[in-house]
């Protein structure tokens, strides 16, 4: 039987010991470049979420200060204008807060044309992440009327969902004695806090389960906090105090024409009307005459400031004092 001679120019293949040598290479090669993709993502995501809760934070409180300073004062039943509440949830201050401002609503109304109101009700409220019970998510509620129940109602936005308290301080004066109230509610005290210090604690970027490095490295949590004071102007006492309530203004008399009854003449309500270029006024039940003043006096003729007004309470709020106050024509 011949024999088969191996030519030493023939093909051969790899050994074992090469095989491993070359996988182990591939292997390490291919860690580092997993190692340094991994730190790079990790990296950025850092810088995002850091900038997001920079961002973030000073944004809500902005949109609170924004919403608060143009606050309505002006007839409101029984002062109802703002409400703060203490509360708490999952043992974390959850403050609610409640009031009527002048800020254009975020919701249009449709009808013949949309619109958005110029007075409505605002909020900002807590409740639990059903996603994630260590946070708390942040509400806004708005509501395009103001009724007589100026602190319920409306609909709700979702501000932040990654919030870990929210507490509101009132003071009643400014000063190193002035002693933190945790509720104010100015239908109860007849005045606004001379200083509202707000403190919001937010999640600086989502929870991410990253091995090892969740404990303390570049992706753990990070709570963030954020304090704001505002300090309420004093006008806003003064006009609470005074109970402003809307007049419809009243041309003095001039031509010695008398007032007609309520629905009995044209042009105006009440029944006043104008002829023969005098000037007639008219009250809000109509049918007494009222006398002409001269066009001397203050309140008469055409060169009178003021005339009779008539009471217009728009919101359905109470009577000022003394009579109200009138807007001149």
């Amino acid at each position: 039987m011949a024999k088969t001679e191996r030519t030493p120019g023939g093909p051969r293949g790899f050994t074992i010991p090469e095989l491993l040598v070359s996988i182990t290479i591939a292997a390490l090669v291919m860690v580092s470049v997993f190692g340094t993709l991994y730190y790079t993502v990790a990296a950025r995501d850092t810088v995002h979420n850091l900038a997001e809760a920079y961002n973030a934070g000073p944004a809500i409180l902005d949109r609170i200060e924004q919403d608060l300073k143009p606050l309505w004062t002006y007839d409101l039943a029984g002062g109802r204008i703002y409400l703060g509440r203490d509360l708490s949830m999952a043992g974390a201050e959850a403050d609610a807060i409640d009031f009527v401002s002048s800020v254009p609503s975020s919701t249009l109304v449709l009808g013949e044309r949309r619109v958005r109101s110029r007075l409505c009700e605002v909020g900002y409220h807590l409740r639990a992440n059903p996603a994630n019970p260590d946070f708390l998510e942040l509400w806004r509620r708005e509501d395009f009327f103001v009724d007589d129940e100026p602190f319920v109602g409306g609909t709700f936005e979702l501000v932040y969902d990654r919030v870990r308290f929210f507490n509101v301080t009132y003071y009643d004066r400014i000063g190193t004695d002035a002693e933190p109230l945790e509720e104010w509610a100015t239908e109860a005290t007849g005045t606004f806090p001379r200083l509202i210090r707000f403190e919001l604690a937010i999640e600086t970027q989502p929870r991410v389960d990253r091995g090892e490095f969740t404990g303390g490295g570049l992706n753990a949590p990070r709570v963030m906090e954020f304090r704001r004071t505002i300090l309420p102007p004093a006008d806003w006492n003064r006009m609470l105090a005074g109970r402003l309530r809307p007049k419809i203004p009243v041309p003095p008399n001039s031509g010695g024409q008398g007032l007609a009854s309520a629905g009995g003449s044209q042009g105006m309500p009440g029944g006043g009307t104008m002829r023969g270029g005098g000037r007639t006024g008219f009250s809000a039940g109509g049918g007494q005459p009222r006398p002409s003043a001269s066009a001397g006096s203050p309140g008469g003729g055409h060169g009178g400031p003021t005339g009779p007004t008539i009471p217009f309470p728009p919101l359905g709020g109470g009577g000022p004092p003394g009579g109200g106050f009138p807007i001149p024509h």
